[in-house]
């Protein structure tokens, strides 16, 4: 007997040890909440506690993914009326700079935020968080975190494809030096430039291969 409540315990210790790595995750007070529930409430409580922390989060947790941003390439068609070309140079370089932005890159609906003619606001259907190089530099992925209204067209197959817009000699905001090539935004389309892109999938984690102002030239 002595041995299963002594095992009883130990489970449970763990149970709290995870409720807290939970609590952490979502920037919750662990001292006041685990005091509460251990002292005044019993580790009953604590596992209930668990439970609830890790069905929170899971909502929306289908509401992200990885996103085939672009591919290397080039295009004498562009609507702009020049050459578009990406290489692996340009997508390196679109990483660096994204990764001394201090906020994430907007996603919207149809590039409206490029055709705003201030008639009101403009909604963001998402933001990229982060970027990745895939196929040996070949292609650009962005790790995007959708809004609910966002996730719920892409689930429902009503937006499949998106369409960055790309600074291909952007500027710092600050020095007003060139930076190269930049990422500015992107938005959900069903009419991309760039039409055989992967569609959008919603997942919490990626199994593909290989993880690893007005500019003058903009792509889109």
């Amino acid at each position: 007997e002595r041995q299963h409540r002594d095992a009883a315990v130990t489970a449970r210790s763990f149970h709290v040890i995870a409720v807290a790595n939970l609590l952490k995750v979502h920037n919750v007070d662990l001292h006041a909440v685990l005091a509460e529930s251990i002292l005044k409430r019993g580790l009953d409580a604590v596992l209930c506690l668990a439970t609830l922390v890790a069905l929170s989060a899971d909502v929306g947790a289908d509401n992200a993914g990885w996103v085939n941003l672009a591919k290397v390439g080039k295009w004498n068609g562009h609507h702009s009326g020049k050459p578009i070309e990406f290489t692996r140079d340009t997508f390196a370089t679109m990483l660096s700079n994204f990764d001394k932005r201090a906020t994430p890159v907007k996603f919207d609906y149809e590039h409206q935020s490029r055709r705003y003619q201030g008639t009101g606001p403009v909604p963001s259907s998402g933001k990229i968080t982060r970027l990745e190089l895939r196929a040996n530099g070949d292609e650009l992925w962005g790790w995007v975190e959708w809004t609910a209204r966002a996730a719920d067209l892409i689930r429902a197959r009503e937006y499949e494809r998106c369409s960055p817009v790309v600074a291909l000699d952007s500027v710092d905001r600050v020095t007003g030096e060139s930076i190269g090539p930049e990422l500015l935004e992107a938005a959900l389309t069903d009419d991309p430039f760039q039409d055989d892109l992967q569609a959008i999938q919603l997942t919490r984690t990626s199994d593909m291969p290989d993880t690893e102002e007005k500019p003058k030239d903009e792509a889109k």
